[in-house]
């Protein structure tokens, strides 16, 4: 059979669909995303290549455009005017070369392909679906043949549960339609196995917002299907009986998992409000070109709220503003996020037009690909499908397949000279060789870095800074590597060339508060105490009153103060280091006593004042904080009362019993803000410290009573009873419960 370049490209294109998500990873961090994207390059590139070589041999060509390439244009250019105002362009080039290739691939579908490839595409992706699903229950049950990173995390193929949810609101809309539209038994069964596969993985991946995004999709497709044309029966009785057997199995499928799982559906607190507050502030400071795609998680520990920092309590890297439409506000401006609207009006204005034509046959299959678009847009309100190459290529794929299916390609013909001239002659292939190579490089510098990563966790040092100096070359614009190479060369001892890779980290990311305080930990070794301090001010200006910081000063400055001479030996500072605090000072004795006084008065504000005063005098009193979390507790201000309890409870040098006491507290206003995972996991903490804490017994069975769970609620106040036998509370709470249990 010969092989012609119409059958190359068709089966090209769908080798490209089943790559972008099916590609395996040693690691979750060995270049993921970027090996990703090469699938998708390199495909591109033949494609573009086949394309290229049939158009040069005729005389004339035609060449169609879809309605989405001048918005995808206008995001382009947007994008490359937002990395020349960047201050480092390096880390956004990828992301910005995604919508290059976004732009290349609705060009090719259009001038490769026509509607033939829209049933094989869908059936490709279905089975993708399948196939990611399959390994996503897998993992969640232990089962992980790949990649032993999370045990039972379902994040499949893609990395990330966030990432797995994302690519999965594309296709279970194409499932549904799939399953509702085919008359064929076989395929008919294919997309409804690979339906309920697909949603049991959503639901097992915790996504709110995906599910969101599903519902929404398949209500706008039921919608249309019994509502939109009631003058046009798109319905037989056999396929409404389908659909009631759909929601039957997946109420049933539901049911059944929540009896397998019932701890599944308690999904904890987010802080997302936090990050798009910490975004907005963003694009305020850089509103026409924004911080250049890329850019936002280098920038956004300056602006990170200390309201997040209190909810999360540890220094959690956001990578992205989880809202498409702040993301391209902060990453490109105002311009790019003209062009991202304008890129939305296209695809409604598409949309439009594929369903204006009720009488089309391929109808039920427009409305699948409608409502794929319509599940990321809304998915898009709350994560970031759109920086994922698998989920941004299944998306702009589906929406260039909805080109072809409704007919909306207006074309025009030139000559091959002209034709050589706009796509050769200009760099076309040059612009995706460059990225490609691009791509190559950051691959390379990413198998090294996690080499590196891996071989400085099993102790094997010497290699790890091998490792790690190959992925500085491969790709030196990277910070990562060069942090990890620091912190990897002072554990060998070689501090200059330590802070020397600190220096350079620092200047591709200067907002990242942890490398100025790594520079202070490499001078606090070398006793170089005032430069130690200078270090950790800098550190404290990016993220101010930060825990870990702080208490690394403080016994900065505790050294600074005793006599050293050459033989004395830097303790580590993660040591304890209180034997050298000087008993607390009569002025600092007064002030707590004040402080006291004005909590037994009420006068909430004054106390605060006077307990701040205290721990800036001496932050070695660490149980001052603990105090400021009760102040802040009866004002109800849970954030500062959740931080300040976090820093005591994380205290390693202190006894287990006041930690134990800490982490309680945590647990309470974690009860209080309903996030009932946390509080529980915090309680946990707090028995494992100190197994004889009543209240955290106490607070536990609260938390269980609350969620409805009275047999375990019931356990709890026992065992704290046991522990505090005339506590009249919880002699009334354990009568109560065991006559409603009784019932």
């Amino acid at each position: 059979m010969e092989i012609t370049s119409e059958r190359f490209s068709r089966w090209l294109f769908l080798a490209m669909l089943a790559g972008m998500s099916l590609f395996f990873t040693v690691h979750v961090d060995a270049g993921y995303l970027s090996l990703k994207r090469i699938v998708v390059n390199v495909c591109l590139l033949a494609l573009l290549a086949i394309w290229g070589r049939d158009a040069l041999k005729k005389e004339t060509v035609e060449i169609r455009f879809s309605p989405l390439i001048k918005p995808l244009v206008a995001l382009v250019v947007a994008g490359a005017i937002s990395l020349m105002g960047a201050f480092n362009p390096y880390e956004g080039l990828a992301l910005w070369l995604q919508w290059l290739d976004a732009l290349l691939l609705v060009f090719l579908v259009a001038n490769l392909f026509d509607k033939k490839i829209i049933p094989p595409a869908v059936n490709l992706l279905l089975g993708v679906g399948l196939v990611v699903a399959l390994y996503g229950l897998a993992q969640e049950f232990g089962l992980d043949w790949v990649r032993h990173i999370a045990p039972h995390t379902p994040f499949s193929t893609l990395g990330n549960v966030n990432w797995a949810a994302q690519f999965l609101v594309v296709l279970c809309p194409l499932a549904l339609v799939t399953l509702i539209s085919e008359s064929d038994f076989g395929k008919r069964l294919f997309a409804g196995i690979s339906l309920a596969l697909m949603l049991i993985h959503l639901f097992l991946t915790h996504s709110r917002g995906g599910w969101l995004a599903v519902v929404i999709s398949f209500l706008f497709i039921l919608y249309n299907l019994f509502f939109a044309n009631p003058e046009r029966k798109l319905l037989t009785d056999g396929v409404r009986n389908k659909i009631i057997l759909i929601a039957l199995l997946l109420v049933i499928g539901f049911v059944s998992l929540l009896i397998l799982k019932p701890g599944i559906l308690r999904s904890g607190n987010n802080t997302r409000l936090q990050i798009w507050r910490s975004g907005i502030r963003i694009w305020f400071d850089n509103p026409v070109k924004g911080v250049g795609p890329g850019n936002f998680k280098l920038v956004y520990p300056k602006y990170r709220l200390s309201g997040e920092r209190a909810i999360t309590s540890k220094n959690i890297q956001v990578d992205q503003a989880h809202n498409e439409f702040l993301q391209f506000l902060t990453d490109t401006g105002f311009l790019g996020f003209l062009a991202f609207i304008y890129f939305i009006y296209a695809l409604f204005q598409l949309s439009r037009t594929a369903l204006s034509q009720p009488d089309n046959p391929g109808y039920l299959l427009n409305l699948g690909l409608v409502g794929a678009l319509l599940g990321v847009l809304v998915h898009s309100l709350f994560s970031f499908p759109l920086q994922n190459p698998a989920s941004l290529t299944g998306f702009i794929t589906v929406a260039a397949l909805l080109t072809k299916s409704s007919g909306q390609e207006p074309g025009f013909v030139v000559g091959n000279r002209y034709l050589f001239g706009c796509f050769f002659k200009i760099g076309l292939y040059s612009l995706c060789i460059f990225s490609l190579f691009f791509q190559l490089k950051s691959v390379v510098g990413d198998y090294w870095f996690t080499r590196g990563q891996i071989e400085s966790k099993t102790g094997r040092i010497g290699a790890s800074i091998t490792s790690l100096q190959k992925s500085v070359a491969n790709y030196p614009f990277n910070f990562r590597p060069w942090f990890l190479l620091g912190y990897v060369q002072s554990k060998a001892g070689n501090y200059q060339e330590a802070a020397g890779s600190y220096e350079y980290g620092h200047s591709l990311n200067p907002n990242f508060y942890l490398t100025r305080y790594q520079l202070g930990n490499i001078y606090t070794r070398l006793k170089r105490f005032q430069e130690a301090i200078m270090e950790y001010d800098y550190s404290l200006s990016l993220v101010p009153e930060q825990p870990l910081v702080m208490e690394a000063r403080s016994k900065a400055l505790v050294l600074q103060k005793t006599p050293l001479d050459d033989k004395t030996e830097i303790p580590d500072l993660t040591r304890d280091l209180t034997s050298k605090v000087a008993p607390p000072s009569q002025e600092i004795q007064d002030k707590v006593e004040k402080a006291r006084e004005y909590e037994k008065n009420g006068e909430w504000e004054k106390a605060i004042v006077e307990y701040k005063a205290v721990y800036s005098l001496d932050p070695g009193l660490i149980m001052t904080k603990f105090s400021l979390g009760m102040v802040y507790l009866k004002l109800e201000r849970l954030d500062e009362a959740l931080f300040n309890f976090n820093l005591v409870a994380r205290t390693t040098e202190l006894p287990p019993a006041p930690r134990s006491d800490a982490y309680n507290q945590v647990g309470y206003v974690y009860f209080l803000k309903k996030d009932f995972v946390k509080a529980e996991n915090n309680f946990f903490q707090a028995l494992k410290l100190a197994p004889q804490n009543m209240r955290a017994f106490q607070y536990l069975g609260n938390l269980y009573y609350a969620q409805g769970r009275k047999k375990k609620a019931l356990t709890a106040w026992k065992q704290a009873l046991t522990l505090s036998p005339g506590n009249q509370l919880l002699i009334n709470n354990v009568k109560l419960l065991e006559e409603q249990l009784a019932q």
